[in-house]
């Protein structure tokens, strides 16, 4: 276990790096035969996965990225039910190879014991193929999943909690610091309320937040037509 430990350790990397002046990480995965990794980016998450010979890249924009986190496990109770059954018909085999009274008994048994004995290994390999513990940001429409102890449940909490500050730190930036909207037509005025309220349905920002950037784009829009009606 300390030797399998170790390996998942030095596989599963944590790169810490700058850009555009703030800290980024980097999260790569493996568990068996799948590697999956995440990279913060300016935009959103840049998401890996690979199995073999397929590979998959995919930028998720810091706006898709669910707020709501859920763990959970896939315990595959198919191959633990016939794992455990042929795993006591070996076992049975067994006791009748060491009990047998004849020779032609144990041949028997012998014969039984090595043709159960695959099938018992092949169903705990499935089990433990399949196997996985996970932690997910998930919402109607984004998944994000992320396998729970690898390299550690701490570390992986940790890079999901950067990952929501990054969001949080571009939201801001693009949206609520940028209150001041001038030559809006009514259309993109509306628009940009309805994104707003979208962030705020997130919990990006708050009601008292939403409330004021609401009131500045209505009041910005009133001292143009005002300075226009001016100007004429």
């Amino acid at each position: 276990m300390f030797i399998k430990d170790l390996i998942s350790f030095i596989i599963t990397i944590k790169v810490t790096f700058d850009i555009m002046g703030g800290e980024y990480t980097m999260l790569v995965q493996k568990s068996k035969f799948v590697i999956r990794t995440f990279k913060i980016t300016e935009n959103g998450l840049l998401y890996g996965y690979k199995r073999f010979f397929f590979k998959h890249d995919k930028l998720i924009k810091f706006e898709d990225i669910p707020e709501n986190q859920v763990s959970f496990s896939v315990f595959p109770k198919k191959s633990f039910i016939a794992a455990i059954i042929f795993t006591l018909i070996s076992a049975m085999m067994a006791w009748d190879y060491l009990f047998a009274s004849s020779n032609t008994d144990k041949a028997e048994a012998l014969d039984s014991l090595t043709f159960y004995s695959p099938i018992s290994c092949f169903f705990w390999i499935m089990f433990w193929f399949n196997y996985n513990t996970y932690t997910s940001l998930s919402d109607h429409k984004t998944d994000i999943v992320f396998f729970e102890n690898i390299p550690s449940s701490e570390k992986v909490h940790d890079f999901i909690k950067e990952l929501q500050q990054a969001k949080e730190k571009y939201i801001n930036q693009k949206y609520y610091n940028h209150i001041h909207y001038h030559n809006l037509e009514p259309s993109s005025i509306s628009a940009e309320i309805f994104r707003l309220s979208q962030l705020k349905e997130q919990n990006i920002i708050s009601e008292e937040e939403f409330n004021e950037i609401k009131k500045e784009l209505i009041q910005s829009k009133k001292n143009e037509e005002k300075t226009i009606g001016f100007m004429r």
